[in-house]
């Protein structure tokens, strides 16, 4: 039996939920026709849960008060924000030539280089858990050593710190990406989150935790994403 006082949730990130849920069923044998609750178990929850619980609330039509999106933090610290996310492709044409003659082609992965360096150092110059932060988390080009590449793509994840920071992000990405005749491909772009704590479901939340742990809840800025 779940022992939910000493549970350590950064171990299992979101996976601990269903375990605990699971355990509440079991605990509710006999009652359940007493409550109002469902259990739904999805699996996008990292890319934005757009097949899961938005399908599910908006577009299937369950209707509730709340929602909860249970998501490991650290030690039991309530998240109570999460940076926006961005992923895009970006791809540079150029024209092929061989490696002799470079003057008579255009360099797709030099454009790709030119791009991706003016983005980090006036966006992404120091990158820390406070700040934005991008990146370039694959580069794809080239075929044979002596020939200059006519494509080349990287795939960009960047994290803006509020809904400010991603607004201005977003724009100057698309204005240095037209500057240095880069395409486009927007794959997400979703916002930053931020809890509201005066919320009456979110108080209530955090008394339930405080009385199981025995100890203050303590907030935590989360780093990564979630639904």
């Amino acid at each position: 039996k779940l022992d939910l006082a000493r549970l350590t949730t950064e171990r299992y990130d979101m996976k601990f939920a269903i375990a605990s849920y699971m355990q509440l069923i079991d605990d509710l044998q006999g009652r359940l026709d007493r409550y109002d609750f469902g259990i739904m178990i999805m699996t996008d929850e990292e890319i934005g849960g757009r097949n899961g619980a938005k399908m599910l609330l908006e577009e299937i039509g369950y209707r509730t008060e709340i929602c909860m999106l249970p998501d490991g933090g650290n030690d039991w610290g309530l998240e109570v924000a999460a940076k926006g996310l961005i992923w895009l492709t970006a791809s540079a044409q150029g024209k092929t030539a061989h490696g002799s003659r470079p003057w008579e082609g255009e360099n797709a992965i030099e454009k790709m280089m030119l791009f991706v360096t003016a983005m980090q150092r006036e966006l992404f110059a120091d990158q820390g858990p406070d700040t934005s932060t991008c990146s370039v988390n694959s580069i794809k080009g080239g075929v044979v050593p002596n020939q200059l590449p006519d494509l080349c793509q990287a795939d960009i994840d960047i994290r803006p710190l509020d809904p400010t920071e991603q607004h201005r992000i977003f724009g100057r990405v698309q204005q240095l990406a037209e500057l240095y005749d880069i395409q486009l491909e927007i794959h997400l772009n979703d916002s930053a989150i931020n809890l509201d704590l005066s919320n009456s479901y979110v108080v209530a939340f955090i008394q339930h935790i405080e009385r199981v742990r025995k100890e203050p809840v303590h907030t935590v800025r989360s780093n990564g994403g979630s639904d």
